[in-house]
């Protein structure tokens, strides 16, 4: 019982992200290396609150701007989510290849947009949040 090894087709650059997009691995790498990010933000803040070098801020600010991040995080998961889905409708029509990359590619560019508007206004948002109270 041995095991066949698997043919490795050579995928050009320009199509990696598209493969990275559906690799179940790669957004685990990047859920994990969020987290960790988080956790070392975290723990730095605790420790340059504790020493004294950062004072501690208002609790009523910190959960304004935790839960403006939060809705922003849920919107972004969302348009993943629906771009995933955009990207399989239109790999399974039988379009030609021009047509598809042409709808890839738009969908590709308002992705790009609400990605940059979206952090934009969460930003300016947590400004004005933190202002706020």
């Amino acid at each position: 019982m041995s095991e066949m090894p698997e043919l490795q087709t050579k995928s050009r650059p320009w199509q990696w992200p598209l493969e990275w997009w559906y690799d179940e691995k790669f957004w685990r790498d990047v859920a994990s290396r969020a987290v960790a990010g988080i956790i070392v933000v975290f723990v730095g803040y605790a420790v340059a609150v504790a020493s004294g070098l950062l004072g501690f801020p208002n609790p009523r600010k910190v959960v304004a701007v935790f839960l403006v991040w939060t809705a922003c995080c849920a919107v972004l998961i969302a348009l993943v989510m629906v771009s995933r889905k955009i990207i399989a409708m239109v790999q399974r029509r039988a379009m030609t290849t021009w047509t598809s990359r042409a709808l890839l590619t738009v969908w590709a560019l308002i992705y790009f947009l609400l990605l940059v508007t979206l952090v934009t206004f969460s930003v300016s948002l947590s400004k004005s949040a933190y202002n706020y109270f």
